[in-house]
């Protein structure tokens, strides 16, 4: 080591060298190196009559039992000898790296580490919020308002809903009409009053009615089948609402219609209600002219009114209300739900930025020691195939002993259990049995 605490360049050169001979010696070494001695048939013997002695014999994973595993054990760990010296060395050679090698190589375990962790995070957040009272009623509020849209408009054959007359839109028309309204009436109402607040009061009222009358006019002339049909189960109340619309349309024309009249009177310098015009010289104007003419306005702006709601509107109103329900009831939702959304959010942006972390240091390491973890799984491929090799080489001692054993169950009528079941001898005898590198790793822990 230097003065300054870091490895020289010699130091350096050296852990490489290290690394690359012991690597060398692990990539030539030979499977045929752990070819196992055939234990003695009298030892399978020995073991063999000493457990078939157990009634039942209990035998663990793959239906070993631990004599069989004794023999196994025993013949593989006799052959590894060479070859674990080979692998200690590489692995003290390979230890400087093995943090970031191992890094890359358990990338994918700590990335579902991290996704695990964050959608338990987020499931604790619903639980919470399922354990509120009120979210949970509107939460079943929108779901039953869902249920009813769904089902009416499969009634209805699936086809869009018209629910222009439900958006924004929609009520700036109705405020357009509003104010053509204003402009139509508010002089003639200042000039009967002489007050401007009356004046704007009764203005706006009259903008309102024709308002809201060219709403329903248009809507309910829109949707007659469904309200005033033979199936219509609220034809009475709603005859009553276009009823009322249509009074109140009629009053607030009168109102505009005298207001008009009194100002059009005042004109021509007469007072009161009424006018005869005989004898006063075919230069006055005649009141009413004016009066009709602002009627007229007034009706055709209830009349565009009433076409823009016929347009607007859907011709099934129990549809269009299933629609308004299932609207107000995502929207109250939404608004309950606001708060757990937002914290979930904060959650998943937790374990985004959390994996993009590890995503950073994984491709770093993967770039700094990209030689030393290809030689790092070189050899374990290498060791993969010697434990597979030696797992091949194994399997007559193990059908060997799994013969030996099963003759002496059927001899003395004992069985044996295998994965919770009992086995006769004869079955015992028969029963696949086969030795792989992962069951070979098990049997030498």
């Amino acid at each position: 080591m230097t003065m300054a605490g870091k490895k020289s360049l010699n130091d350096v050169g050296a852990a490489s060298g290290r690394l690359h001979s012991t690597y060398e010696a692990a990539i030539r070494f030979s499977t045929t190196s752990v070819t196992p001695a055939p234990p003695a048939s009298a030892i399978i013997q020995r073991l063999a009559e000493q457990e078939a002695t157990v009634n039942p014999l209990l035998t663990g994973g793959a239906g070993l039992t631990s004599g069989m595993t004794r023999v196994l054990r025993n013949a593989a760990s006799s052959s590894l000898g060479a070859w674990n010296g080979v692998r200690t060395d590489f692995d003290a050679a390979v230890q400087p790296y093995i943090d970031k090698i191992n890094a890359v190589n358990d990338f994918g375990r700590k990335k579902a580490e991290i996704e695990k962790n964050t959608n338990d995070r987020v499931e604790k957040v619903h639980k919470q919020a399922e354990a509120e009272r009120k979210y949970v009623d509107c939460k079943l509020e929108m779901e039953r308002a869902e249920r009813q849209f769904d089902e009416l408009l499969t009634r209805a054959g699936g086809r869009p809903v018209n629910s222009f007359c439900a958006t924004p839109g929609y009520k700036v028309l109705l405020i357009g009409i509003g104010l053509i309204e204003w402009l139509i009436n508010y002089d003639s109402f200042l000039a009967w009053t002489g007050i401007p607040a009356l004046a704007v009061g009764f203005t706006v009222g009259i903008a309102g009615a024709v308002a809201f009358a060219s709403h329903f006019h248009g809507e309910y002339l829109k949707q007659r089948n469904s309200r005033f049909g033979p199936a219509s189960e609220s034809k009475g109340r709603d005859i009553t609402v276009v009823l009322l619309n249509s009074a109140t349309l009629l009053i607030a024309v009168t109102v505009a219609g005298w207001a008009r009249y009194t100002l059009a009177m005042r004109s021509i310098g007469v007072q009161g209600p009424t006018i005869k015009l005989e004898g006063m010289g075919g230069d006055l104007p005649n009141p009413l002219t004016d009066v009709y003419f602002s009627l007229g306005i007034n009706l055709i702006v209830w009349l565009i009114g009433l076409m823009v709601a016929f347009a607007s509107a859907d011709e099934n109103h129990v549809l269009l209300s299933a629609w308004k329900d299932r609207r107000s009831g995502r929207r109250l939702f939404h608004k309950v739900n606001k708060p757990w959304e937002d914290e979930i959010k904060i959650i998943q942006a937790q374990g985004a930025r959390d994996l993009n972390e590890l995503i950073a240091a994984t491709n770093h390491a993967r770039i700094e020691v990209k030689e030393q973890r290809d030689m790092f799984d070189q050899v374990g491929l290498r060791e993969e195939g010697i434990y597979t090799t030696l797992a091949n080489q194994l399997q007559d001692t193990l059908d060997m002993y799994r013969f030996t054993l099963g003759n002496l169950l059927a001899q003395n009528g004992h069985k044996v259990v295998v994965d919770g079941r009992e086995c006769s001898g004869d079955e015992y005898q028969n029963l696949a049995m086969s030795l792989d590198s992962k069951s070979l790793r098990r049997i030498l822990e």
